[in-house]
C-alpha cells in the first residue's frame, strides 16, 4: 500500500477530519514502533500493522488525547 491508498483507507475506516489536519499523523512502520503502544484503539496490534494513523483530537477514555489506529 503506497501513502495516497495509506490515505484513502483512513479516510474510509476511521474518524477524519479535514478541518483537522493539523492534528493527525500517518506513518509508515517499518520496524517496531516501541514508542506507540501495543494496541491502537481499534484493537489492532501495533506489531501486525504496516501503517499507523494517529488522531491528535480524539479523546480515550482516560481523558487524554490521541487516538492511534493501526492498519
Amino acid at each position: 500500500m503506497n501513502r495516497m491508498e495509506a490515505w484513502s483507507y483512513v479516510k474510509n475506516n476511521f474518524p477524519y477530519d479535514p478541518g483537522q489536519s493539523d492534528y493527525i499523523a500517518l506513518f509508515r512502520l517499518r520496524h517496531k514502533a516501541i514508542c506507540l503502544p501495543e494496541i491502537g484503539v481499534n484493537g489492532q496490534g501495533r506489531d501486525e500493522a504496516d501503517w499507523c494513523y494517529i488522531d491528535a483530537c480524539g479523546k480515550i477514555d482516560t481523558g487524554e488525547y490521541g487516538d492511534i489506529y493501526y492498519f
